[in-house]
């Protein structure tokens, strides 16, 4: 299963991860649409300095992983390597996605 340290592209002191555009930033630079269409399972890994990501920034990131892979098929294709809290910002987020995708009417 590969890999990927959040740190290496953020940076190893980062503490916030704040808003949509820097998710959809984040994401282009990780190549997170590749990671999507991989036939393995990816493991990302959250620097232990990062205390929070905002929901708006886990929209951004995976708003289109998960449009792509549906909540099951998005936490069975990435695992998180992170402190409770930082797991619990993730679903936090996801959840946003799909409450955004039910209010629009898209199942």
């Amino acid at each position: 299963m590969p890999r990927i340290n959040l740190a290496d592209t953020v940076g190893p002191d980062v503490r916030v991860l704040i808003g949509q555009d820097r998710g959809v930033a984040v994401r282009a630079a990780m190549h997170l649409d590749e990671l999507d269409n991989s036939q393995t399972s990816v493991e990302f890994v959250i620097p232990e300095t990062l205390r929070t990501l905002t929901p708006s920034f886990v929209q951004g990131f995976f708003s289109n992983s998960v449009h792509r892979l549906g909540e099951s098929g998005f936490f069975a294709h990435y695992k998180f390597d992170a402190r409770p809290h930082i797991v619990s910002d993730i679903h936090a987020g996801i959840d946003r996605i799909l409450t955004s995708r039910h209010l629009a009417g898209v199942d």
